[in-house]
């Protein structure tokens, strides 16, 4: 509640149903003109309450303080935010792994260490200062790699000449080498393993195509649909035999919105031909290794 001066002088403030709220007299502490307490209701009558301040609301600074690799740390100021005047101001800690710009400033390079940065799309060497964390040199390799498509479409010999023409350290030329051999795995593999979607994905269709074959020759009710075909579940398989309307809504007295589906046939399991089970096997035997390999796709795509 805020608190005011009433005409007669009186430090009072409103309820939120908008009835005059009086400070009890019993009260220890009596509010000054524009604070906000925390307020008990000690009784209400129909003009008026009467209430007991408990706690004051007061504006405090909200801090960030950022701590340093160095052992220092910076504290801002964001901005201010109510809290009861016994409560400690919120401090949020955010700590980085980078040195202070003084310490940055002071030191002397005399720690440094190499960091390889090898993703799908580039390769960049750095040394960098272990102190300060200061980049000191930096050897970049986009211009060996393909713009558009990264290793996926890049000549690993020839990044290979490049990082040993670049490079002299031979130590670090090892480490180099040895990440360039890895992610040339990892590519050939992606690329087979798409190759195998594409080959699984076409067999697929193939075996779908047969079975729609054989229930046209076998199943008189079939009907071929222009946007409806067979459709294939882990126990049956679905065909049309026909379209039916059905509503979607009523529009007015009498009067509904339709939409058109299709009525299908089953086919269990247990119901079909040995030429038929074969071929609905197979279907479900190439769906669940393009699944794993899909999900080996997604598990490992590529990182930009």
């Amino acid at each position: 509640m805020v608190f005011y001066k009433g005409r007669r002088g009186d430090i009072i403030s409103r309820l939120p149903n908008g009835k005059i709220a009086l400070v009890n007299k019993r009260a220890e502490r009596i509010p000054k003109p524009g604070e906000k307490w925390v307020c008990r209701i000690d009784f209400e009558k129909p003009k008026f309450a009467v209430v007991t301040p408990i706690q004051r609301i007061v504006k405090k600074p909200v801090y960030k303080v950022i701590q340093y690799a160095c052992g220092h740390s910076k504290k801002i100021r964001l901005y201010d935010k109510e809290m009861p005047e016994n409560e400690e101001p919120e401090i949020r800690v955010t700590k980085f792994s980078d040195v202070c710009e003084k310490c940055k400033e002071n030191c002397k390079h005399e720690n440094i260490e190499n960091e390889i940065d090898l993703w799908d799309f580039g390769l960049i060497i750095r040394t960098v200062c272990k102190g300060c964390r200061k980049v000191i040199e930096e050897i970049d390799f986009s211009d060996v790699i393909n713009e558009n498509k990264g290793f996926f479409g890049t000549d690993f010999n020839k990044v290979r000449e490049a990082v040993r023409q670049r490079i002299s350290d031979p130590e670090l030329q090892r480490k180099v080498l040895t990440e360039i051999d890895k992610e040339e795995q990892y590519v050939k593999e992606y690329n087979e393993k798409l190759e195998q979607t594409n080959k699984l994905s076409q067999k697929r269709e193939e075996i779908i195509d047969k079975i729609k074959r054989f229930i046209k020759e076998n199943y008189e009710d079939y009907k071929e649909l222009q946007f409806y075909g067979i459709e294939i579940e882990k126990d049956r398989i679905r065909y049309p035999i026909g379209i039916t309307k059905v509503i979607d809504k009523e529009i007015g007295p009498g009067f509904y919105e339709y939409s058109t589906t299709a009525i299908y046939n089953n086919i269990h399991i247990s119901e079909m031909s040995e030429e038929l089970r074969k071929l609905f096997e197979e279907y479900h035997k190439i769906s669940k290794e393009l699944d794993v390999i899909n999900q080996w796709l997604i598990e490992n795509r590529p990182v930009e």
